[in-house]
């Protein structure tokens, strides 16, 4: 499977749309949808924010690694680990 194919899996196993995922990066929807089309290349900076927020690694999305099930989704780095870390019980 392409990048472009994976991103488009990881994008819609999360449940976002073109337009929440590119918010969520700070770009524009119409960059998001290049890189799903193949028309433009990731730089290193986009592949590590398109990870972190997806939830999945680079080497996933590049095709270097396929250990990773779409109905498996993890929680990106920073967004709900402080409200798990604030219900936990103090020991």
């Amino acid at each position: 499977m392409s990048f472009p194919e994976r991103l488009r899996q990881a994008r819609r196993a999360r449940g976002l749309t073109l337009r929440e995922l590119a918010k969520a990066m700070n770009t524009r929807p119409a960059t998001i949808s290049q890189l799903e089309r193949g028309r433009n290349a990731a730089t290193s900076d986009t592949l590590l924010k398109l990870a972190r927020t997806l939830g999945v690694s680079i080497d996933w999305l590049l095709g270097t690694w396929d250990d990773w099930d779409p109905g498996e989704v993890k929680e990106p780095e920073g967004q709900g680990n402080e409200q798990k870390a604030a219900a936990a019980p103090e020991a």
